[in-house]
């Protein structure tokens, strides 16, 4: 599997899965995860005003926790991701320097060890 040589629209369609779009988009999901978030945290806090004034404070300041929360979980989830990419990418170079099965080596007698 391969992540850049293709272009994004070929690696798209190519359903053979051999390269790899994620690692590509994977910022802008970042990115628009952490406007998403941000976004609903400021529609609940406007939605807060619209309640007496102890619900509006305890609303104006568990917005920036709830944040900061939804940006810490999409940042690990997304790390994960990428995680599982890296080690696909470490398995495969492992399998290019590995000998085939068929391939071990022989001592001075002709058997092997």
């Amino acid at each position: 599997m391969q992540s850049s040589p293709r272009g994004f629209l070929s690696s798209l369609f190519d359903f053979s899965f051999e390269s790899l779009v994620t690692p590509r988009i994977i910022r802008v999901l970042y990115i628009i995860s952490v406007a998403l978030i941000g976004l609903a945290i400021l529609v609940g806090a406007i939605g807060a005003l619209a309640y007496d004034g102890g619900v509006s404070v305890v609303m104006l300041i568990l917005a920036p926790v709830g944040f900061l929360i939804g940006v810490i979980y999409v940042r690990v989830m997304l790390e994960l991701i990428m995680v599982i990419f890296s080690i696909a990418d470490g398995v495969r170079d492992v399998s290019r320097n590995t000998r085939p099965v068929g391939d071990e080596p022989t001592n001075a007698g002709g058997h092997p060890d």
